[in-house]
Formats: structure tokens, C-alpha cells, sequence
């Protein structure tokens, strides 16, 4: 699979010299956890929830006064939108991150985040159960659905 299929095209971005109050107040109004900051269109870093948060508690300066550009991630970590939902996870993995604005020649493009990546596998894994089941949720021998986490899952009870 590739980040294309799972990633979003549109990208919550603010410029570069903003405050940590114009970043947050995008996040609220987009219901984001984090905005790709753009210096003249290219993305040139990315801040989070949890970044913002620290500002806040670690200067106890009101946020419209602190600029973003001190709490910014960069350089910022991309991915292409041909690269292998395999190797955006071990991106994420190899720089700690969450979130990976995808990237074409240095335009923005979207954004691929954890969470593109395990609803979509959950839901794989749904539909792996609904057919291995021939359309029945699956129970266990005492009749109780199994949720996924029996190392039963895609045999009917007693079938191995």
C-alpha cells in the first residue's frame, strides 16, 4: 500500500513568524493535533498539540506572545506519496514522530499520521474477519464475540 491511498490531501499549514496562539487556533478550528508551518509555501516544520503545551507551561507566557518559530520541529521529516505505508512507519519510528507531511519536490502535497495508519489497518483487519467468517461475527465456545486479540481470530470455535 502506498502513502497516497491513506494520506490527507488537506494540510492544516501556518507561516512561518506566527505566534503558538495562531497555530493552536488552527488546530482547534480543523480538530487537528498538529500544523505543518510553511516558510514562502514549503514546509519548513511542525508543530503539535504537545509541543504547544510545553511552550505554554515551560515560559508561562501568555501563547500570543510566544512565536512559533521557537517551538517548531525542523527540519521536517517527509515522505513521498509513492513511498510504501512501510516506510512511512519506519520513519516515524526512526525520528520519533506522528506526523509526516508528504511531499513532491518540496510542495506540500498532505499529511499521512499514525492514526491514517492503524484506523486503516484496523479496518483491514475487519473486513480479513468478516470474510474469514463468511459474513458472521465470530464467537468464542462459550458464545461470546471475539474482539481480535484471541489468537483464534478467522477459525470458527474448536477449528484449527
Amino acid at each position: 500500500m502506498l502513502v497516497r491511498e491513506l494520506m490527507t490531501e488537506s494540510v492544516v499549514t501556518v507561516e512561518s513568524g506566527s505566534s503558538v496562539q495562531q497555530a493552536a487556533t488552527q488546530m482547534l478550528r480543523h480538530s487537528v493535533g498538529s500544523v505543518i508551518v510553511t516558510h514562502a509555501g514549503t514546509p519548513a516544520g511542525i508543530v503539535t498539540k504537545s509541543d504547544i503545551l510545553y511552550a505554554g507551561v515551560a515560559t508561562g507566557r501568555p501563547y500570543d506572545r510566544i512565536p512559533l518559530d521557537s517551538v517548531v520541529s525542523h527540519p521536517v521529516v517527509t515522505i513521498r506519496p509513492d513511498d510504501t505505508v512501510v516506510r512511512a512507519v519506519a520513519v516515524m519510528k526512526e525520528n520519533a514522530t506522528k506526523h509526516l507531511p508528504v511531499t513532491v519536490d518540496d510542495e506540500l502535497r498532505g499529511i499521512v499520521t499514525t492514526t491514517d495508519i492503524a484506523t486503516h489497518h484496523r479496518d483491514l483487519f475487519d473486513d480479513v474477519r468478516r470474510i474469514q467468517s463468511g459474513g458472521r461475527e465470530l464467537s468464542d465456545a462459550e458464545g461470546r464475540p471475539l474482539d481480535g486479540d484471541d489468537e483464534r481470530v478467522g477459525h470458527a470455535p474448536g477449528e484449527f
